[in-house]
């Protein structure tokens, strides 16, 4: 009779330790998925923020241009009005050219 009820218990916990190990794979298998999960969403998350990054520089130069040719601009119309004539084409273009450069060097 003890020997029946041991093969019984035997027989009972077999399924159970199955089935508890299925459930620890399942859940290995849980955290597993979830941490690539949040790998891919961090490795999205620095794209987007390196994109923002570079679009921003980007932005940032083309308004340097523009202020610097605006600057240049300013420089060339002043210079002509301190000098009380009308500047030619070529005068204008190199006193530009010429401030363009003294602010790209600053």
């Amino acid at each position: 009779m003890k020997a029946f009820f041991i093969t019984l218990l035997l027989a009972l916990s077999m399924p159970f330790a199955a089935f508890a190990a299925a459930d620890a794979h399942a859940e290995d298998a849980a955290h597993a998925a979830e941490a690539h999960a949040e790998e891919e969403a961090a490795a999205q998350a620095e794209a987007v923020i390196r994109k923002a990054s570079e679009a921003t520089e980007l932005e940032r130069q083309k308004m340097l241009s523009d202020v610097r040719q605006e600057v240049a601009r300013l420089v060339v119309a002043t210079s002509g009005k301190v000098l009380e004539r009308e500047l030619s084409d070529a005068e204008k273009s190199t006193y530009s050219d010429a401030a363009a450069k003294e602010l790209a060097a600053s």
